[in-house]
């Protein structure tokens, strides 16, 4: 059965499935280059369409209700931090605190869209001034007739599919977990009313909702601990998670006291004790006088606590052991960490990218599982590598055509020695390598690589190409076989996707310093066998000749603020554009003048 999963909300993406197997998935980002897009992924659609031959058995859309003012706004996509403030102060006020509802559509006018994909006639015709409930309710047609016509397919092939369940489905078919009982937690922001949701899997694949609540808030309060920290929320959470261990206990611990007003676990249950009537300007006023980094080694430490207890207390109930994390909070790796240290916990997994953005496959999954079309594969993800690849030839016209020749040194048909070699001299290096992978993180496909070695290499990235906040931590692609070299993995936990944090050891804060969080040396590796990805791999293996050392500092291939790669011409761009010494698109190697085979780096 082929299945074509379609999201058009934050991060827009597009999934295709064929019986249990994604075959292709793609975010809308990576085409039109605008970070966190949000609007109908056309493109994706399209590569995802032809990847299944063109036939489809069904489409799902991810999320019953939606908002048509956030896609008629882009409400996720490149939005500022002084635009949000803006919308505190002249929306979220006024409705909060003054007893009125501004016009939202009237505050972000400028940033109407009726010009985006299918055009003006089609976005006129829906509904954004009833209330949201209602224009949420009427969209789903809307949604059904803009799908239809753009495949040119009949809307009796296209349903909906409820967002946790979406997420929980993604998490459970993407895991190595076969028949053995399996705890799933979901937990986000907001998605059709609900921000949390845990369901038990049985050894058979049957599922049971153990519980769903509106009442989870933690996603929302760290989204606007993000804005009160002026970062962009949806975005900038992450920044946050990287700033808190710069935070001492003794001084966190009153911002962490603040946190636990709010929200408390309760059997298996997350309530609030004290919802706040607005989170920005209820949390702004009561965390007034507390240092920023305080703010956020509260937030991240309030977040762990919470998720520790919630995943104790399900796992006494059950007594299945076995779990796994899923939705817009398990992105946050520290937590992740500490969650997969609880000693009743047997094994946790974490799949790529958990935030909305893999709704489109979850949603795949989810019609397959309900329609009992589907038997859970003992190996799960077959692979993250799911968009586009470009072949040699397609990589030597662009090169012709940009006219790299005349400005680098071109090297055809690269040995993976010499790229091995030029790492161990300093070099920083842009991949290209086959399909892109899925999600957030670079994973190989499109990945910077550089010396682990020295910390010195953290300001060079940061520099010249990345232009990162100095706090933030790079991360480390690690070969299986010297996985317990570097970090403390004592229960085999799958790290294959940048999922989850690790302690280290002290072999690794000497060769892998670079990829080491500063604060406390975690990291968030990627463990990766050969099988994975060959070039990625035997990149690695060269260095490893060279040095010892087996792994190399991994980081996204993109400059600050702009979507990862996904064509030749995007990775030239990134090139030419920044101080990047050099990029493999596939065995075509494109070096600058400074680079010198022989010799470190100066």
């Amino acid at each position: 059965m082929k299945i074509l999963g379609i999201t058009m909300d934050a991060n827009s993406t597009a999934a295709a499935v064929n019986e249990c197997d994604v075959v292709a998935c793609v975010s809308e980002e990576r085409y039109n280059r605008v970070k966190n897009y949000c609007g109908y992924p056309r493109e994706s659609v399209e590569y995802c369409f032809q990847a299944l031959g063109d036939e489809i058995d069904k489409i799902v859309l991810p999320s019953i209700n939606m908002d048509p003012v956030g896609v008629i706004t882009h409400w996720s996509s490149d939005r500022t931090v002084r635009e949000r403030i803006i919308e505190m102060k002249k929306y979220k006020y006024p409705k909060h605190y003054l007893g009125y509802e501004p016009n939202y559509l009237e505050l972000y006018e400028h940033r109407i869209d009726l010009e985006q994909y299918p055009g003006k006639e089609f976005w006129s015709s829906v509904d954004v001034t009833s209330k949201e409930e209602v224009r949420a309710k009427k969209f789903r047609d809307k949604r059904k007739e803009l799908v239809a016509k753009h495949l040119n397919i009949s809307e009796d092939k296209i349903e909906f599919v409820e967002h946790h369940l979406a997420h929980s489905m993604y998490a459970y078919y993407t895991s190595h977990f076969y028949d053995e009982h399996v705890l799933v937690f979901s937990a986000d922001g907001f998605g059709d009313y609900s921000n949390a949701s845990v369901r038990l899997f049985d050894s058979g694949g049957k599922v049971k909702l153990l519980m769903e609540t509106d009442q989870m808030g933690l996603g929302k309060l760290y989204q606007y601990i993000t804005l009160i920290l002026n970062m962009k929320p949806h975005e900038h959470e992450y920044k946050v998670m990287g700033l808190a261990p710069y935070a001492s206990e003794e001084y966190s611990i009153e911002a962490y006291e603040i946190f636990k007003k709010i929200l408390y676990v309760d059997g298996i249950e997350i309530k609030y004790k004290n919802k706040p009537k607005d989170f920005y300007y209820d949390l702004k006023n009561e965390l007034e006088g507390i240092r920023f980094d305080n703010i956020a080694g509260g937030i991240q430490k309030f977040t762990e606590e919470l998720l520790k207890t919630w995943v104790k207390n399900v796992i006494e109930k059950t007594g299945v052991k076995k779990i796994a994390f899923c939705g817009g909070v398990a992105m946050n790796i520290k937590a992740m960490m500490e969650v997969s240290k609880l000693t009743e916990i047997e094994e946790l997994f974490v799949p790529p990218s958990s935030g909305d953005e893999s709704l489109a496959i979850g949603a795949c999954y989810a019609y397959l599982h309900e329609n009992k079309k589907i038997k859970k594969s003992p190996e799960g993800l077959k692979s993250i590598y799911l968009g586009p690849c470009y072949s040699e030839e397609v990589i030597k016209e662009v090169i012709e055509k940009k006219e790299l020749n005349k400005k680098y040194t071109v090297i055809e048909n690269v040995q993976y020695d010499d790229v091995g070699q030029y790492l161990a001299n300093g070099y920083v290096l842009g991949l290209m390598n086959g399909k892109m992978e899925f999600g957030a993180r670079a994973l190989g496909g499109r990945s910077i690589l550089a010396d682990p070695r020295n910390s010195r290499m953290i300001n060079i990235i940061n520099d010249k190409i990345k232009n990162r906040d100095f706090w933030m931590p790079f991360a480390p692609v690690i070969m299986r076989k010297r996985m317990h070299d570097y970090i403390l993995n004592p229960k085999e936990i799958n790290a294959k996707y940048m999922t989850i944090g690790f302690n280290t050891t002290e072999k690794a804060q000497r060769e892998l310093i670079a990829g080491l969080h500063s604060a406390d040396l975690t990291c968030r590796p990627q463990i990766i066998e050969k099988d994975d990805n060959n070039v990625y791999y035997s990149i690695i293996e060269s260095f490893e000749k060279v040095t010892g050392v087996g792994g190399l500092l991994n980081t996204s291939f993109n400059l600050h603020g702009f979507p990862i790669v996904m064509t030749p011409e995007d990775a030239i761009e990134v090139f030419e554009n920044s101080c990047i010494d050099m990029i493999l698109l596939e065995s075509t190697l494109v070096v600058k003048e400074n680079v010198k085979f022989e010799g470190e780096r100066v």
